[in-house]
């Protein structure tokens, strides 16, 4: 067995080379995100390269724009549950003019936002949209929304992150100008010739558009232009979650899919029930849910992780149905 420290551009990696077997295993020493694996070649020689190569491809999995980009999308997404949380309560009793009025502000900053999402990345994109909003060309902030990002519309996922067709019950993208225009019109002078403003009869519209958004952001994938990693979001009452999805050859992917169904089936053979996946690896584990395990949050986890278990075997809680935040 041949022994040697090698240094990736995350940190320093222990490589051990058996050539009898043909193997080569790489251990991190101080690199972070990058589990330890092992390659199997044709020769020692073959092994030994490509482990060197699978180091650069792994470390190269979160770049800083990826990450960038993710911590972009978690605070707008933050702002976009804290204010689909106040219009609920701005629709509770003691109903007034003013109450009604400050969810109809609440529901025109959330569609917004959530043109401005899949453009999060380009922040010129962002800039003349906001410019458009600001001079109520509602159209054109749409138009450029999609000239600069062509399925800029949230696409709605199963909870396993499975793509999902549009339910009624989510927000699609020809009901956006009907749900901002009924918001506008709350918010605009009325004229004293026409009868007076019903506000408590507006609060079940109200409600049923920020319920459709957050039936659309529940669980749903962003796909940013011009890169080669797409955005999943999650919004519940326990808070939000963004995972990036970056694409990386097929070979890489099973590769690192295998060595985290070893460890979790080992893991799960030992007694234990649930097996905790970092948020980095989740792409990777949803490639195997369709074997022996089921993939499922913990209600309450923190973000940084999932929980894997055996079929039969509930999670100690399951995700809760997503309500008005409080």
């Amino acid at each position: 067995m041949k022994e040697y420290r090698y240094q990736g551009s995350k940190g320093s990696y222990s490589i051990q080379l058996f050539e009898p077997e043909r193997l080569a295993t790489a251990r991190p020493l101080d690199a972070l995100g990058v589990p330890p694996f092992e390659i199997r070649g044709d020769s020692i020689e073959e092994a030994e390269r490509t482990i060197l190569i699978e180091i650069h491809q792994r470390e190269g999995y979160f770049t800083d724009d990826i990450k960038r980009d993710r911590n972009l999308y978690v605070r707008l997404l933050t702002e976009i549950r804290w204010r689909v949380g106040v219009g609920f309560r701005m629709c509770e009793p003691p109903f007034s003019p003013d109450r009604i009025e400050s969810a109809a502000v609440q529901l025109r900053e959330v569609l917004e936002l959530i043109v401005f999402g899949s453009v999060v990345n380009n922040r010129a994109a962002i800039e003349t949209i906001a410019t458009a909003f600001a001079n109520s060309d509602v159209k054109q902030a749409r138009k450029l929304a999609k000239r600069a990002n062509p399925k800029y519309w949230p696409q709605g996922l199963t909870r396993l992150g499975a793509p999902e067709a549009l339910r009624p019950d989510q927000l699609a993208e020809n009901e956006w100008g009907r749900a901002y225009g009924f918001a506008s019109d709350l918010l605009h002078a009325h004229s004293p010739y026409l009868p007076p403003i019903d506000y408590v009869a507006k609060v079940p519209e109200l409600e049923q558009w920020f319920r459709k958004i957050i039936a659309l952001l529940e669980f749903h994938r962003i796909t940013l232009p011009n890169k080669t990693y797409s955005l999943r979001g999650e919004m519940s009452p326990n808070g939000v979650w963004v995972f990036t999805y970056k694409a990386i050859d097929p070979r890489t992917a099973s590769a690192l899919a295998n060595e985290l169904a070893a460890k979790v089936e080992a893991h799960l053979k030992a007694g234990n029930k649930t097996y905790r996946v970092p948020a980095d690896q989740v792409a990777f584990a949803e490639m195997n849910v369709h074997g022996f395990k089921r993939f499922e949050r913990v209600a309450g986890d923190s973000p940084d992780g999932y929980y894997l278990a055996l079929p039969g075997t509930p999670p100690s809680d399951s995700p809760p149905s997503v309500v008005p935040c409080s």
